[in-house]
């Protein structure tokens, strides 16, 4: 007989709920630090999730506004230099456009209930909330 072998994400939830549901009550004036844990535990299910596709999403769009095919590596240095010294220049809307989805990409697995964030992605659908 073969059981599921539970995958990290379900490993991570299972840890961060043991902590919120078990654990946090008997930590007293140190429950402050079993909620960081828990919350840390949750980005990190959240980025093993939706990090992978974020980061695609992330240099498609890099490779549009460069024009580029270079490594990741490459074009986000390529990207510094372009905001630092002006060159090359980027166009300004293209510019902010990217900015934009990529940090709402961020946020959406650093601070999914961040009310500018819920506010911005309820105009667009929901964004990496599970």
């Amino acid at each position: 007989m073969t059981t599921a072998t539970p995958d990290a994400v379900e490993l991570v939830r299972v840890v961060a709920d043991w902590l919120r549901k078990d654990v946090l009550q008997i930590l007293g004036e140190r429950r402050f630090e079993g909620l960081v844990a828990a919350n840390v535990l949750d980005i990190v299910a959240r980025e093993l999730t939706f990090g992978p596709d974020a980061a695609d999403r992330k240099q498609d769009r890099l490779r549009e506004l460069l024009n580029s095919d270079a490594m990741p590596d490459e074009m986000e240095a390529a990207l510094s230099t372009a905001i630092r010294t002006g060159s090359p220049a980027l166009d300004p809307e293209a510019l902010a456009e990217f900015l934009w989805a990529t940090t709402l990409d961020r946020l959406s697995i650093d601070q999914p209930k961040y009310a500018a964030f819920r506010r911005e992605t309820e105009l667009d659908g929901p964004k990496g909330e599970e």
